[in-house]
């Protein structure tokens, strides 16, 4: 092999020493940490695209990120916080899901905490400016895990 297409080869295989880019789990822990921080609406504000739809259990689909920002305002009295089980990528790379499971913590007005469980889907687009962007989302409740 001619030197330059060698150097050329490790230049790919090492990604151009290009900066480290997160994979759709990452991103998706970062959403959850983000909820956690500043609560629910805020996370699916900064994570969602413009265009984006929600489709909440047992309730008509939600189309728009601000709709869905203004949804998710009663979620403002707890904390929902997820963990991302896996992520699927398609083969153009631009397209992609993530599962995992979720936890709701409220507390009453006697003090008393309560916790919600459950299981998502969250569909995820690349973006031109190569950033991933939620593009659908939906989840419903679960039992306790066990």
């Amino acid at each position: 092999m001619k030197p330059f297409l060698l150097l050329g080869a490790l230049s790919l295989a090492v990604g151009c020493g290009s900066p480290h880019r997160p994979s759709l789990l990452e991103i998706d822990r970062q959403f959850s940490a983000y909820s956690v921080a500043h609560n629910a609406p805020a996370a699916f504000d900064a994570y969602m695209a413009e265009n984006a739809l929600s489709l909440p259990a047992g309730d008509e689909p939600i189309t728009g990120k601000q709709a869905i920002v203004e949804s998710l305002a009663p979620l403002k009295a707890g904390t929902l916080a997820w963990t991302p089980r896996q992520e699927v990528i398609s083969r153009s790379g631009d397209l992609g899901y993530t599962w995992g499971t979720y936890e709701y913590w409220t507390t009453a007005t006697n003090g008393q905490s309560h916790v919600s469980y459950g299981k998502y889907v969250t569909i995820w687009r690349k973006q031109p400016d190569g950033s991933w962007k939620a593009i659908l989302d939906t989840g419903n409740q679960s039992p306790p895990p066990k």
